[in-house]
């Protein structure tokens, strides 16, 4: 488990004569535990004790494998209705093809696998639980990654028809809130639409997230790596690895073939 490893490594350095015990427990043990050992009667993501008794060990951790959604997050949540979708649909186009299988590759590797939002469900909690993040054990970025041909002429107007279908459509909330459409013929092109719940994220950081996919995208002043890679974001993202450019251009798409 080398992304654990290099978790303990960032937030719990130990020297070579130190030792660190870790353990992963569910939300309820550890609501137990804070009400056991500190007179707190909620979840917390992480719980740790320090041995002063035994100096060569470190601490033990108990780290939860669900996260409580934050207040400003738990009510888009709630309010996403068929009727009333709380999605935030964003859109790249792109002057010819791109290589599909490359663009997915570098969409899971610069955003899903950097962010644990795009890989956890999201539940409401019931009328007496308060929302929580909880990791998804089955999930598959595979899931979420969807190809369409746009229909003919291909032009502006298809898209938007075509895009006006998709983004009336709820996102599964028996998954991670996220999907991707990779839209072919559209011009000599393409197109992409991000669809991603309000509750990951807000719209300034959801577009910041998107830049970060990008070989050379600024995603403005005052902008660093992720702390924690939780959303929304305070100060969000600048790619740092290599590999395909998404197109970025004003805020309409070319109108296509006439």
């Amino acid at each position: 488990m080398p992304g654990l490893a290099a978790w303990i490594a960032r937030v719990a350095p130990v020297s070579a004569r130190g030792e660190i015990t870790l353990a992963l427990v569910s939300d309820a043990r550890i609501r137990t535990l804070n009400r056991t050992f500190r007179h707190k009667d909620s979840p917390t993501d992480v719980l740790s004790f320090p041995d002063a008794a035994a100096p060569r060990v470190l601490e033990d951790q108990g780290v939860s494998s669900t996260q409580a959604m934050s207040r400003a997050d738990a009510p888009w949540l709630r309010m996403d209705r068929s009727t009333n979708l709380m999605v935030i649909n964003s859109l790249m186009w792109f002057d010819e093809p791109p290589d599909w299988n490359r663009l997915r590759a570098t969409y899971v590797e610069r955003i899903v696998e950097r962010f644990p939002r795009f890989r956890q469900i999201a539940h409401e909690g019931g009328p007496l639980g308060s929302p929580r993040w909880e990791d998804d054990p089955d999930f598959d970025a595979d899931d979420h990654f969807h190809r369409r041909a746009l229909p003919a002429p291909g032009d502006r107007e298809a898209l938007r028809r075509l895009i006006s279908d998709l983004a009336t459509a709820p996102l599964d909330h028996g998954r991670a809130l996220w999907d991707v459409y990779l839209i072919d013929g559209f011009g000599p092109g393409a197109a992409m639409l991000t669809r991603v719940h309000h509750a990951v994220g807000d719209g300034i950081a959801l577009a910041r997230v998107m830049l970060s996919a990008t070989d050379a995208g600024d995603p403005g002043p005052g902008i660093s790596a992720p702390v924690d890679g939780n959303l929304p974001l305070s100060a969000a993202l600048h790619a740092q690895s290599s590999g395909i450019t998404l197109k970025e251009d004003a805020a309409t798409p070319p109108a296509g073939p006439s």
